[in-house]
């Protein structure tokens, strides 16, 4: 049953996306190029949201009766749509996070590997 209501946010993040997308197409002014790129972005955002729902209605098709019921009085459930917030904002924050770690890394990285490189051209001079 969560991953019905998962689905479901994830569901409706997916039309939140076109929606914002298909404002950005209305009001875009600038060359084609951008426009083309619109158009682009907003057609994958269709296909994911479509393959969203699907995954949705055959999750909430695979409950039975009783089941149903449940997931009804859940989706009223203020209580649990604010926890299911929250568990989604802290996976974006740790996956930001975990993105950012990497970046570091590389960054420390190249750094050593310049001041290496540096000390060794010193060594080579003297």
């Amino acid at each position: 049953m969560e991953e019905v209501l998962a689905q479901q946010v994830a569901w409706n993040s997916s039309k939140t996306q076109v929606g914002l997308l298909e404002r950005a197409v209305e009001n875009a002014t600038g060359c084609s190029e951008e426009l083309a790129g619109l158009n682009q972005d907003l057609a994958e955002a269709y296909k994911r949201m479509s393959r969203l729902y699907d995954v949705f209605r055959a999750k909430k098709d695979a409950l039975g009766v009783d089941g149903r019921l449940s997931l009804q009085k859940l989706t009223g459930s203020r209580y649990l749509q604010l926890r299911m917030n929250a568990r989604a904002l802290k996976k974006r924050i740790r996956e930001r996070l975990r993105q950012r770690k990497f970046e570091r890394e590389r960054f420390e990285r190249a750094y050593r590997n310049s001041t290496n490189g540096m000390s060794n051209t010193l060594i080579q001079y003297y």
